[in-house]
C-alpha cells in the first residue's frame, strides 16, 4: 500500500510533500481518481476509489481564486466534443485543454474543462479547435462562470 502524495513545486525545491497540510495524505489502497468541481465553487475536488473500501471525496478548501469552466457540445463533431482543443488567453498567458474520455484505469475526468485564472477577472480570448476541423474564436469572457459552447455557434452561453 502506498500513501497518496500531494507535491507542490517551487523554484527553490522541485517538490515538497504538502499532503498532510490539506488532509490529503492517505494510506488507503487507492485504485481510481476523478477530478471535478463537486460543490461548484470553482475549486477542483477529488474522489478517490479505494480497493475494498468506500470511495472518498476530498473537497478542496483552499483559497478561492478566479476560474472559468467550459462545456462543449459537438454538432458536426461527436456530441461530447472528445478530441476538441481549447486555448485560453488571460493576463498570465495561454492555457490549453483537450477534451478526453476514458483516459485511465478505474479513473475518469469531467468533460467540463476547468481553467484557473488566478487574479485575472476575465478571459481575453478562447479558441476552440473542434474534432470536425471547425474553429470557434470567442472574445472576452467574465471569470467565475460556467459556459456552454455549441459547435457552429458564435457565442458562449453562461450557465451560472
Amino acid at each position: 500500500m502506498l500513501a497518496m502524495r500531494l507535491p507542490r513545486a517551487s523554484l527553490a525545491t522541485p517538490f515538497t510533500e504538502v499532503g498532510w497540510v490539506n488532509d490529503a495524505d492517505r494510506v488507503e489502497d487507492g485504485r481510481g481518481l476523478a477530478i471535478f468541481d463537486y460543490d461548484r465553487d470553482g475549486r477542483l475536488d477529488l474522489v478517490v476509489r479505494n480497493y475494498r473500501q468506500p470511495a472518498e471525496l476530498l473537497r478542496n478548501g483552499g483559497p478561492a481564486r478566479h476560474w472559468i469552466e467550459v462545456r462543449l457540445v459537438g454538432v458536426a463533431s461527436n456530441r461530447d466534443a472528445v478530441g476538441a482543443r481549447l486555448r485560453l488567453h488571460a493576463t498570465a498567458g495561454w492555457q490549453t485543454r483537450e477534451v478526453h474520455a476514458g483516459s485511465a484505469y478505474l479513473s475518469g475526468q469531467s468533460l467540463v474543462q476547468h481553467f484557473g485564472l488566478g487574479d485575472a477577472t476575465r478571459v481575453d480570448a478562447l479558441d476552440i479547435a473542434w474534432p470536425s476541423g471547425e474553429r470557434t474564436a470567442l472574445g472576452t469572457l467574465d471569470a467565475d462562470r460556467r459556459y456552454v459552447v455549441v459547435e457552429g455557434g458564435s457565442a458562449a452561453i453562461t450557465t451560472r
